[in-house]
């Protein structure tokens, strides 16, 4: 999961600073890649740190919770780039990707630790 953050951190300049359209296909490729890899990763996660009995309930929040995501980002990054411009906000998304992948990568290694021999 730790290399979808890393992906998407090479993808967002990309899309920048992309001088032909085959950089700028390349780096959504990337995004797409990013979600793909990360959203296997993160329900195998949740099986192994919930209890089978509230599996269900795990898995509804956590698409609750990306859902909410999508819908509250969605307007913000596009009033952002009304105001910056296009590129000024992919390089906006930026700063939350590395502290979203810098917390997740301190906290795997707790999380490590909890959930050796859940399973």
């Amino acid at each position: 999961m730790l290399a979808s953050f890393v992906v998407m951190a090479v993808a967002l300049p990309l899309v920048v600073f992309s001088s032909t359209i085959w950089e700028f296909a390349l780096s959504f490729v990337l995004f797409g890649y990013s979600h793909a890899a990360a959203y296997p990763v993160a329900t195998r996660y949740i099986a192994k740190a919930v209890p089978n009995e509230v599996l269900v309930a795990a898995y509804t929040v956590a698409s609750l919770i990306d859902a909410g995501v999508y819908m509250v980002a969605t307007p913000l990054l596009g009033l952002a780039a009304q105001f910056y411009g296009l590129s000024s906000m992919f390089l906006l998304i930026e700063i939350p990707v590395f502290a979203i992948g810098i917390t997740y990568a301190s906290v795997l290694g707790f999380a490590k630790s909890n959930l050796v021999g859940v399973r």
